[in-house]
């Protein structure tokens, strides 16, 4: 549920403006609760996270040219998290900001995984992760208690950073 502050500008019985200030309460869409919305919605960020995979990994290839393999990776997870938030906000996503930074937190040094792949295996691990990520992320946000939330990000974060260091 949504609260938004609506304000009316209007002429009275008088012919003098009136300035009427509501609240409205907007639900979410039923639609996107349902199972087949949420494999709908699944599928759309899969492929925003794949697609943002594939952009960071040629980002990644055209940075290393100049500049050493760590900074080139968080040059091009800077550009991507920019680009993502940019992309979930065209496909109306909740909270666009929050699931591309945590996803960028997850996989902030991915470049040093992905040194020594090639090319096209570097795109496929990429393009899955960040799939991965983006749609986790974008489950949990949904859910609307926040403490809930929050808890349950710091143990995804926690875990996924936990058994990238082993």
């Amino acid at each position: 549920m949504f609260l938004a502050f609506i304000t009316k500008i209007e002429y009275n019985k008088d012919n003098q403006l009136e300035v009427c200030k509501m609240a409205k309460v907007l639900s979410v869409n039923a639609d996107s609760t349902q199972l087949g919305g949420l494999y709908q919605f699944l599928t759309r960020m899969i492929l925003a996270g794949a697609l943002l995979g594939v952009i960071y990994v040629l980002l990644l290839l055209i940075f290393q040219n100049f500049l050493t393999i760590n900074i080139s990776g968080d040059i091009s997870m800077v550009i991507v998290v920019i680009a993502g938030t940019a992309l979930l906000v065209f496909l109306k996503t909740l909270q666009p900001l929050i699931i591309a930074i945590l996803t960028s937190i997850v996989l902030w040094g991915l470049a040093g995984w992905l040194n020594g792949l090639n090319w096209a295996e570097s795109i496929l691990w990429s393009a899955f992760l960040f799939g991965v990520s983006y749609a986790l992320f974008s489950l949990v946000v949904r859910h609307f208690k926040l403490p809930y939330v929050l808890v349950l990000i710091m143990l995804i974060i926690i875990t996924a950073r936990v058994v990238v260091s082993l």
